[in-house]
């Protein structure tokens, strides 16, 4: 509808005929004369820079971090966590949750009481006011400090109860008064009476449904800590041996699956991947070997993002590790943005190489295609880079990765590497295809 006057305030004006030379002034072109006269130097030196970033990679911490570490800057919740844990054991209010057959209870609860990494324990419970019944070390515990304090009224009663006897009975023999005292005493409760009477959980009963039971384990270390998800795991084993049908959840169970499932989806994602990126690659250049060399270039692009992102992480901010979906996402973004930059460079070099040869035909994509890459990739990486400003762990780290990653790939390697590698190999890079072949 607006036609040319959408690129006001210049205008572009038609020409008496229409042409497709190459510009031969400008940034562009001084760099493809550059990558044509120095081809094999150029993406050798390239590629060592990037295998030497990439051997960060190795310090890269992304197993997890704690809940406490995923804000930046100041958190109140994370002052309250640290005061709780000076005082109370760094798993209390967010218990292991163990479900078991009420047959099982007991037996259950002492393995899971032995547990180094397991404070106290306890069962979901009717007639109770906090909802659950002490076991084990917490109910003996809750006990003995009621039967000290009984022990201490006791002999203060009993001491007091004497001494009134004997004011009242002014020289009457000793023995009268130890049988007044015997009798007197014998009316008053002893301490284990006491206890049974006073011992909060009394009338509490194991709450069964569907002839299952809830135990908590309250854990020693946070529930978000490596060493609070390795006893999860601990306990996981041992309940499984007790009975095939028995559950470990709670939050740090939910950590770690999490964990795990995020270190399956690497696993699987990653090389999936990588697989459909190669066949669409093959399928638009009708190339084996240029797919190839391209995948190779953007997964080395990869790792050497993550390897300065290791160091900096590690060395510069000191944040205490990364969310293992990092990772992941931080790959989902610089593949699939890699490759589409590799399409938009190899698509316009395929094109030109048909004109005029190969080793012509780079040089010649690469100042077509330069400056549009180039600025797409600063755009994109801008955009993320925005993304730093909020104070969350897991947010910082991707805006650095992808938005240092495009700038690297856009820069480094689709206008170095990538046309130098196909340069120096030449008509070569589009084997099986023959239409190349001169």
């Amino acid at each position: 509808m607006w036609g040319r006057k959408v690129f006001w305030p210049r205008m572009p004006k038609y020409r008496a005929q229409a042409t497709l030379d190459i510009p031969k002034t400008g940034l562009w072109p001084r760099i493809a004369g550059f990558v044509g006269a120095h081809a094999r130097s150029v993406w050798i030196v390239t590629t060592l820079i990037l295998v030497v970033c990439s051997a960060g990679v190795t310090k890269l911490q992304a197993d997890g971090v704690a809940q406490s570490d995923l804000i930046l800057g100041v958190s109140e919740a994370r002052d309250g966590q640290q005061l709780i844990d000076r005082h109370f054991p760094g798993g209390s209010g967010t218990p292991a949750q163990i479900i078991i057959p009420a047959s099982q209870l007991d037996a259950a609860a002492a393995i899971v009481e032995a547990d180094t990494g397991v404070a106290s324990v306890s069962v979901r419970a009717n007639n109770s006011d906090s909802g659950t019944k002490p076991l084990g070390r917490a109910e003996a515990d809750i006990k003995e400090e009621i039967r000290t304090k009984a022990e201490q009224e006791l002999t203060t009663q009993k001491a007091d109860l004497r001494a009134q006897i004997e004011a009242q009975s002014p020289g009457m023999p000793s023995s009268v008064v130890d049988q007044i005292y015997d009798q007197a005493v014998a009316n008053i409760p002893t301490a284990d009476d006491i206890v049974a009477d006073a011992y909060p959980f009394k009338d509490a009963a194991p709450k069964v449904v569907n002839g299952e039971v809830l135990l908590e384990a309250t854990l020693e270390d946070n529930a978000d800590s490596d060493a609070a998800q390795a006893t999860v795991q601990r306990l996981r084993t041992s309940m499984h041996q007790l009975d095939s049908d028995a559950r470990v959840g709670g939050t740090t169970a939910t950590q770690l699956d999490t964990r795990t499932s995020a270190e399956h989806d690497r696993a699987v994602v990653l090389p999936t991947v990588l697989v459909v990126i190669t066949i669409i690659l093959m399928l638009l250049l009708r190339s084996v070997l240029a797919p190839i060399l391209l995948l190779l270039t953007t997964i080395l692009s990869f790792t050497a993002t993550l390897g300065v992102s290791a160091l900096l992480f590690n060395n510069v901010w000191h944040f205490p590790g990364a969310d293992p979906s990092v990772v992941l996402y931080g790959f989902i973004f610089l593949v699939a943005l890699g490759i589409d930059y590799n399409i938009f460079l190899m698509t316009r070099v395929r094109e030109e190489s048909l004109r005029i040869g190969t080793r012509r035909g780079v040089l010649a994509g690469l100042i077509v295609t330069g400056g549009v890459i180039t600025s797409a990739g600063i755009v994109l990486a801008a955009t993320f880079a925005a993304l730093a400003v909020i104070p969350i762990l897991f947010l910082a780290q991707l805006a650095f990765i992808v938005a240092f990653g495009v700038l690297l790939d856009t820069i480094i390697v689709r206008s170095l590497l990538v046309p130098a590698l196909v340069h120096d190999i030449g008509n070569r890079v589009w084997w099986p295809s023959r239409k190349f072949k001169k």
